[in-house]
């Protein structure tokens, strides 16, 4: 029905004729999937026939059974319905044992029950409104006459009081997270992970009314030397270590469609509710055939699986040591059975943090496979920025390989940041770069520093200028400084041959030995890209702390 709900006892034809739907849903259960519809009773608009049978001067007439004539409250969409009226609660009955019994949905999600009163003094409905309680028990009430293990989801925005009275009743809440997890996720850290082993409230960090996380990180992270949160592959490692610290809390959670694949489109794209492009398809986003999304995929499913192991019953009755705030923090569970803790680095640099482990011995790192064996349970854990780990006190994971890894450029430029008119000096770390299926530099006779600049534009990533010749005829040779490091220096302007008035927006590198047999590539066999700021970009970012 969308959000402009016209026959609310209809099938919208973006899901096909309703035996399709029955059958989708059959097979959603045959999976163990409930499904919930998202029920839109707080308005309609004026194509609603039950609008335009009462309708009188632009609006619905002061006999119209269901709706009131003016909108209560400052929130205003479409035309408001009255749930005072005993037509609308028969109707609005009617239309939840319909879904329920015709189509054997598992509940439902209700958009804006604030909106559910006819109570608004001054013109506000934001205090307690013990009339809106009332409905919506009364509400709830006969939908668990039809289906008494039917889920009751509110999106209610209410004081925290009403809220809690109607999760005491059964019903859950709505909560929006973004405010805590974005500032994570980009670096900025401010927030906190308190509060997200809520029982009554549906918590999420997206949704189809918030930015998607990952657009957040790839547009307004922070960067230092080497570690650049827009940097798609940095992005791709923290929104996993982003779901870690969600799912791995008890309590109800919501995952926002394709957030398991890392989708990172703006959602003004097209319009606010306009059609977004999909993962899958001809014209699609080919996220399903390209690898680093399935680690997104592999990671999330790993969560979920380690989450429905342990059970979200044993997460909450754990005892518990966590760490809610700050550049590193922690989630630790203490069970009667096995142990978890997870520990991870939303920092840009480098931190520690205290693991508290539950107990000395050995303990398992779920997605390496790999194991540590502690003699100090509170011995500091060095993390690498966007570094990440799920610890358990017995093995019950083999792995998942390339899932999980931890960010690490083979590459530092000083001074950071550059303009095109600095001296730079590039240094490569070849014990850090992947080989691309190469032996790799590490120990290399000679290291070629093969790069170019994009002219294009910041978003872009082809290469031009090139300086190499892939022979070993000394162009780009590097120097080494000390075992497996390299460096050269150059000025941009001038190493690239960049015209008067030419910008290079970034530059981009990998590196060869003499023959061209052997490869030093960056974090997952990746082009080494380095933003150039302009003069002025430069002078703006000297007096702030973003590079600090």
């Amino acid at each position: 029905m969308g959000y402009n709900p016209n026959y609310y006892f209809a099938v919208d034809k973006y899901y096909g004729p309703q035996d399709d739907l029955k059958r989708l849903i059959a097979a959603c259960h045959e999976m163990g999937l409930a499904v919930i519809m998202d029920m839109v009773m707080n308005h309609a608009y004026g194509t609603n026939p039950m609008v335009q049978l009462y309708f009188d001067g632009g609006r619905p007439a002061a006999n119209n059974p269901w709706f009131n004539r003016d909108y209560v409250g400052p929130y205003q969409w479409g035309y408001d319905w009255n749930h005072e009226s005993d037509y609308t609660k028969a109707f609005l009955d009617r239309l939840n044992r319909y879904w329920i019994e015709e189509f054997h949905v598992d509940g439902y999600r209700f958009d804006f029950t604030k909106g559910f009163t006819n109570n608004a003094p001054g013109g506000s409905i934001e205090g307690y409104d013990q009339s809106r309680i009332d409905i919506l028990k009364r509400m709830a009430d006969e939908i668990w006459e039809v289906d008494p293990a039917a889920y009751i989801i509110l999106e209610h925005w209410a004081s925290a009081s009403e809220e809690q009275q109607l999760g005491n009743y059964g019903m859950k809440m709505w909560r929006n997270r973004s405010y805590d997890y974005v500032p994570a996720v980009t670096g900025a850290l401010s927030g906190s992970f308190a509060g997200m082993d809520i029982q009554t409230h549906v918590s999420y960090f997206n949704s189809h009314d918030e930015r998607r996380i990952a657009e957040h990180a790839l547009t307004e992270s922070l960067a230092v030397a080497g570690y650049n949160g827009k940097d798609p592959l940095v992005m791709y490692e923290r929104v996993k270590m982003a779901a870690a610290f969600t799912f791995l809390f008890p309590g109800p959670k919501m995952m926002w469609q394709f957030d398991e694949l890392g989708y990172d489109i703006d959602i003004n794209f097209n319009g606010r509710v306009g059609n977004k492009p999909l993962p899958w398809g001809p014209d699609g986003l080919g996220y399903y055939e390209d690898p680093l999304r399935q680690y997104i995929y592999d990671t999330y499913r790993g969560i979920l699986e380690l989450r429905q192991l342990i059970t979200p019953q044993a997460l909450a009755a754990a005892q518990t040591n966590h760490q809610h705030t700050g550049a590193t923090r922690r989630l630790q569970y203490d069970m009667p059975g096995m142990d978890m803790v997870l520990v991870g680095n939303f920092g840009m640099t480098g931190g520690s943090i205290n693991p508290v482990f539950t107990q000395t011995g050995t303990w398992y790192d779920y997605f390496s496979g790999d194991s540590i064996s502690v003699s100090d349970p509170t011995a500091a854990i060095q993390l690498k920025a966007g570094e990440w780990h799920i610890y358990t006190s017995e093995r019950v994971s083999e792995g998942f390989p390339g899932a999980v890894a931890i960010y690490d450029n083979p590459v530092t430029i000083t001074p950071f940041p550059f303009t095109q008119s600095d001296a730079i000096t590039v240094r490569f770390d070849a014990t850090k770069a992947f080989p691309n299926g190469t032996a790799g530099l590490v120990d290399a006779e000679k290291v070629y520093f093969h790069s170019g600049v994009v002219l294009s534009s910041p978003d872009d990533t082809a290469l031009s200028n090139i300086v190499g010749t892939l022979a070993d005829d000394g162009l780009g040779l590097m120097t080494e400084v000390a075992d497996d490091i390299w460096e050269i220096t150059l000025t941009p302007a001038d190493y690239y041959a960049l015209e008067a008035g030419e910008e290079a927006f970034k530059i981009g590198m990998y590196f060869r030995d003499g023959p061209n047999e052997n490869l030093g590539m960056g974090f997952r066999n990746s082009v080494i890209y380095y933003d150039v700021e302009s003069e002025e970009a430069l002078r703006h970012h000297r007096t702030s702390s973003v590079y600090d």
